[in-house]
């Protein structure tokens, strides 16, 4: 079998070699004559001993091989990283951060957005900013190359060293077309759009924070037609005007993305951009059977009821999703009435009157609160009853509820019957359901006191307040209602008689935006303790929000849409449609 020395240690290996050497025959020795030297015996007299020495200090570091090994391999990279020009090279084996470049216009110094730079194997596009970010890239010298249409590609070579280089360096890029600024604002608010993609004649350009960009494209064209694309808006197809100087027919308005839905014709239910374009009819054969249809969207609008009284008297309740446009039928066909309180989040509450129940029985009235994103339908609160006729029956009787910090509230007293026996042993109650609890709590009960009257007044004095009157045996006892709770608030029987604004809390439930008695509409907190007047044109309504950054109002059947801090100088007020009914 062959011997493999590859496998062997190598103290094995001279051991071989040695005997070797001791064995052979000494062939110059009969040459040797009078010229002796005696030096040339020392060497034969101290072969035997080196040999052995250099045997054994192979053999230790074999032996020690787990220490002996990587410390000779960090030895030798000391050695190599001790070169100037293999320094990085050797690091970069190891050593790893990110690197950026900065691309400016050779003539101009303002940044090349979406240039082409590559290093090593990678490839990076510059940002707004120009700037090209490496991450996570090797150390060592490399080529880099620099291209973009219309501009002279250029190639260097560069050190990627240890540290970080700020402000990063620069490169310059030679143009061979002409340098358009161009700027692109928001049509609502009329405040710049970054990152904004600009494309026209296979030029590319980004704009920055200020909503500014520099596209180069063909010097002998005058016009060029071009693509504005951005997260979060419509795309904007128009034409750029091939001018070196700031001229106002290159700057650009862009419209948010989103849809808003509305009534037209009573029964008619229609979304829109946020321009009006792009109209449409929604659930036209579901709507085409009602005499009335009432609509009413959670703040995000992602969700929407729809509550339609058909032309037979039926009624219908629907819960729209407006990403996907699918309605899932949540009550109707059975001769029930409803009765919507509003949404708490993506939690809708509502009243149901079942017609099937008589008119003095147990759960003939129920409070339910439907969760949009599970499509779990929840049974809040239903009436009881004592009693076996419409002449001696008692039941209880739901209040107006009311939608007020985050949930609802809402109260039920007992009534009877004109004939009915006195009935014992009841309360009376008021009750609090926040959006995302599964049971009601109770925040007051009284000893009923049962005629044919309802006990209970509520009345939402803000967004997160409410005031509470209860008709007692003796006298009215008030009430007041914040944040979740009762609390120790004076009131008076005089806040009973006043009017109140009906208030609309932003998506994200810090602000609340709501009509003064004067007419102006107001943003505020929400709370609705400190708010600024956005609109002093009387004529406006609240009809909601889209999102934290934009309102919607009417007037006199026109719906538009315009800046949640008010129109200012920059902004503006945009049409959405035409003969729109008011919000509900």
């Amino acid at each position: 079998m062959k011997d493999d020395k590859s496998k062997r240690a190598p103290e094995e290996l001279l051991d071989t070699d040695t005997t070797a050497i001791e064995e052979a025959p000494d062939d110059t020795s009969n040459e040797i004559s009078d010229g002796y030297d005696e030096s040339y015996e020392d060497d034969e007299e101290d072969e035997p001993i080196v040999l052995p020495k250099i045997k054994q200090a192979l053999a230790w570091f074999w032996h020690n091989r787990r220490k002996t090994l990587p410390a000779s391999l960090l030895l030798a990279v000391i050695i190599t990283a001790s070169i100037p020009l293999s320094r990085y090279s050797v690091a970069g084996l190891v050593v790893r951060r990110d690197f950026k470049i900065a691309i400016i216009d050779h003539q101009t110094g303002v940044p090349v957005s979406d240039a082409t730079v590559k290093l090593f194997d990678r490839t990076v596009q510059t940002d707004a900013a120009g700037v090209a970010t490496f991450n996570s890239i090797k150390t060592g010298v490399t080529d880099m190359q620099i291209s973009k249409n219309y501009y002279e590609s250029d190639s260097k070579t560069i050190t990627i060293g240890f540290t970080e280089t700020n402000p990063p360096q620069q490169f310059a890029l030679k143009a061979n077309g002409r340098l358009v600024p161009i700027n692109v604002i928001n049509k609502i608010t009329g405040k710049p759009i970054a990152n904004v993609s600009i494309a026209a004649n296979d030029s590319t350009a980004i704009t920055d924070d200020q909503g500014e960009a520099t596209i180069v494209l063909p010097s002998e064209t005058l016009e060029a037609q071009a693509l504005f694309t951005s997260e979060g808006y419509n795309q904007l197809e128009a034409t750029i005007q091939v001018s070196q100087q700031v001229v106002a027919a290159n700057t650009f308005q862009l419209v948010p993305s989103g849809n808003v839905y509305f009534l037209q014709n009573k029964t008619e239910l229609y979304k829109a951009q946020l321009d009006g374009t792009s109209k449409e009819r929604v659930m036209t054969e579901l709507t085409s059977t009602a005499s009335t249809v009432e609509i009413k969207a959670s703040a995000d609008w992602r969700y929407m009821v729809i509550h339609m009284v058909l032309k037979n008297g039926d009624q219908q309740l629907f819960v729209l999703d407006t990403e996907t446009d699918e309605a899932v039928e949540i009550g109707g066909k059975d001769d029930s009435f409803y009765e919507i309180t509003g949404w708490s989040g993506h939690q809708l509450h509502y009243k149901v009157t079942r017609a099937e129940k008589e008119v003095w029985g147990a759960s003939r009235s129920a409070l339910m609160r439907y969760s949009a994103e599970s499509g779990q339908n929840l049974i809040v609160d239903q009436n009881a009853s004592v009693g076996s006729n419409d002449a001696s029956a008692a039941y209880e009787n739901y209040s107006r509820n009311v939608i007020v910090a985050g949930g609802v509230l809402y109260a039920k007293s007992w009534i009877k019957a004109p004939y009915a026996d006195v009935v014992a042993n009841k309360e009376d109650g008021l009750y609090f359901l926040h959006g995302s609890s599964e049971a009601p709590v109770t925040l007051q009960t009284y000893e009923a006191v049962i005629d044919q009257n309802p006990r209970f007044e509520l009345i939402k004095t803000g967004p997160q307040a409410a005031i509470i009157r209860y008709h007692g045996p003796k006298k009215p006892e008030l009430m007041a209602f914040k944040d979740g709770s009762l609390v120790n608030q004076e009131t008076s029987n005089k806040a009973f008689s006043e009017s109140y604004p009906v208030y609309y809390l932003s998506p994200g439930g810090l602000n609340a935006l709501w009509r003064q008695s004067d007419g102006q509409l107001v943003v505020g907190t929400q709370t609705a303790d400190d708010g600024n007047v956005i609109e002093t044109d009387t004529r406006y309504t609240p009809y909601g929000w889209l999102s934290d950054d934009y309102i919607l109002v009417t007037r006199a059947g026109q719906l538009y849409i315009l800046p949640s801090n008010g129109v200012g100088t920059l902004g503006s007020r945009l049409k959405i449609a035409e003969n729109v009914a008011a919000a509900q």
